[in-house]
């Protein structure tokens, strides 16, 4: 069965407010790890959550302004980040090491989400949403990588 447009565009739709719940999370979980990490790494650990975060944070309003370009509004109520979010509960420790791999663990879920709606942009022939997701996936892409070659340190 094909969809029409309007069931094209309500799918991205659904997806972009998934992206944007997950992206609340992660910006919160981040934040706090910023503010609570501990230990040998703490003042790499500290500066490198800050950059992250205010990237995630950025992110929220490019989510939010695609959803509009869409004609619907942009969830802002936090009882709405929790019902279309897929992240879970997250790591609420203190230990460098177990919030970098819960961080990942959301990360993952968040690059899927933007995997996903961009099929759904291209679908929709929504080039322009299409192309901010693929800057907003590298972006994501570029804190796996770095975050990664953390857990490899030797200091862990």
């Amino acid at each position: 069965m094909d969809l029409d447009q309007g069931e094209i565009t309500m799918e991205l739709i659904n997806k972009l407010k998934t992206l944007q719940a997950d992206i609340v999370t992660a910006y919160f979980q981040v934040h706090g790890y910023h503010w609570n990490v501990e230990g040998v790494l703490f003042p790499e650990m500290h500066s490198k959550f800050l950059e992250v975060y205010e990237d995630v944070y950025d992110s929220i309003d490019d989510i939010s302004e695609m959803l509009r370009k869409l004609n619907t509004k942009a969830p802002f109520q936090l009882g709405d980040f929790v019902v279309n979010r897929s992240i879970g509960e997250v790591y609420s420790g203190t230990s460098a090491k177990d919030q970098i791999e819960s961080f990942l663990n959301s990360n993952d879920i968040v690059i899927k989400d933007i995997e996903l709606a961009h099929e759904s942009a291209d679908q929709a022939g929504e080039i322009g949403i299409a192309s901010d997701l693929e800057i907003r996936h590298s972006m994501h892409k570029k804190w796996k990588w770095q975050l990664s070659s953390i857990l490899k340190s030797q200091v862990m």
